[in-house]
């Protein structure tokens, strides 16, 4: 368990590739990285509680910009998130960021948003098969500068062969709420 007594920031990606509680008592995790976490590692529990990551990463060519992110190609990343925030400060990544990602073909993961507000193009973004998504109580802001009726949605679940989304008591804005 990490306690944070102050804000941080980084310049790289802090990659997590082990089990971990961050309790960050309202304070900031700033990255200029195109990830502020990234989880590198299978069979891992992260929770991050009261976290609020702020990506100052400017888009370049088509790289994307993430909160948080799990690798491609994962298996079996419990990632629970109570109460955070994130928030991109670069108006020029409006359409390609996400504030939590499941990237790949990742499967079995299960991600937990409890409370807190996220921004992004896609706010959270999955891929694979087999994910559990429970949203409840959060507050989901889609950035996406265009009118699609597939692309800008607070929830955003591709491939998802066995894969489920629970949402409850949570605000959507933007384009779709799920898709």
């Amino acid at each position: 368990t990490i306690e944070l007594i102050n804000d941080i920031t980084a310049t790289t990606v802090i990659e997590l590739g082990k089990s971990i509680t961050i309790n960050g008592n309202d304070h900031k995790v700033t990255s200029s990285a195109t990830r502020v976490f990234r989880v590198t590692k299978s069979n891992v529990e992260v929770t991050l509680n009261k976290v609020n990551m702020v990506s100052s990463a400017v888009r370049v060519g088509q790289n994307d910009v993430r909160g948080i992110a799990i690798d491609p190609a994962l298996e079996n990343v419990k990632l629970t998130l109570n109460d955070c925030s994130v928030d991109f400060t670069d108006p020029s990544a409006n359409d390609w960021t996400y504030a939590v990602n499941v990237a790949g073909n990742g499967t079995g993961h299960e991600v937990t948003v409890n409370g807190g507000t996220y921004e992004g193009a896609n706010v959270i973004n999955v891929y694979g098969a087999n994910n559990t998504i429970v949203v409840k109580d959060a507050t989901l802001n889609s950035m996406y500068p265009n009118n699609d009726v597939y692309y800008g949605s607070c929830i955003w679940v591709l491939q998802n062969q066995g894969s489920s989304v629970e949402a409850a008591g949570n605000t959507f804005n933007g384009n779709n709420a799920i898709a």
